[in-house]
């Protein structure tokens, strides 16, 4: 079994830019490299919503929640890490180039499943980040970003 390598944070950490004031605001959890958004409360991050044009940063691994049975995610009330700037590896849901602009998957045009993922910019809302690598349907790729703080 190949542990997952979604969420993980791979670039220079002087050029990084984390948000770590936010708490998961989902019952179910929020898996790691996942595309978050502010909840319902100013201090809670939930999926990101019907348009994904509110997308504040991507769930980073932190290594305290990495459990011995790969959940890899942040449970309900946990401190987040959020990634706005700096490179990341993804989940992408469509085969993506390396060097086209990145696209979240939003609640309106995903499932339970997908949404919070990534595919290309051309099927989905385009956010202020480029594909390193390239990809397949499930692969995991390096996106770097570059969100607003």
């Amino acid at each position: 079994m190949s542990i997952s390598k979604k969420g993980k944070f791979v670039g220079n950490p002087e050029k990084a830019e984390f948000l770590t004031t936010y708490k998961n605001e989902d019952s179910g959890g929020i898996k790691f490299g996942k595309a978050v958004q502010v909840g319902t409360n100013d201090d809670q991050a939930t999926l990101v919503g019907s348009t994904g044009t509110d997308m504040i940063g991507i769930a980073v691994e932190a290594n305290e929640k990495i459990g011995t049975d790969d959940t890899r995610d942040y449970d309900q009330y946990d401190t987040m890490k959020i990634g706005q700037k700096g490179i990341f590896y993804v989940q992408v849901r469509e085969a993506v180039t390396a060097g086209s602009p990145v696209g979240v998957i939003s609640s309106s045009n995903g499932n339970a499943t997908t949404t919070g993922d990534f595919g290309t910019a051309s099927t989905y809302t385009e956010i202020d980040g480029q594909f390193l690598d390239s990809g397949s349907i499930d692969d995991e790729v390096r996106i770097s970003l570059n969100l607003p703080m």
